[in-house]
């Protein structure tokens, strides 16, 4: 997702971002493995979609009601930071628009 996110259409990219939260919903409670994936796909297109303008409270409000899906949540959270500081495939600009944006504001 890192190199080939510019082939896909602006206006598809909220439709990916759909596709991997309903993912997220239907395999909240497992694999681990694919809830891993998951979210680092989605913290990835957090990444590099700055007109996702908060992700982190798109989360909380899509996963933060139902006990059964906390953990999702929480995978989600903890993963985004940890690809704002180590992704160094992502350029710095983007990281650190990101960290002033969501992380900070969080």
């Amino acid at each position: 997702m890192i190199y080939d996110l510019d082939q896909i259409a602006s206006l598809e990219l909220f439709v990916l971002r759909d596709t991997l939260v309903h993912a997220l919903q239907t395999y909240h409670s497992g694999p681990r493995v694919v809830i891993v994936q998951l979210c680092l796909s989605l913290a990835c297109l957090a990444l590099q979609l700055p007109t996702w303008e908060n992700p982190v409270q798109d989360m909380i409000d899509t996963f933060g009601s139902d006990p059964a899906a906390v953990p999702v949540l929480l995978q989600f959270l903890t993963l985004l930071p940890e690809e704002i500081d180590s992704n160094t495939r992502i350029p710095v600009t983007v990281r650190s628009r990101l960290y002033d944006t969501i992380v900070a504001k969080n």
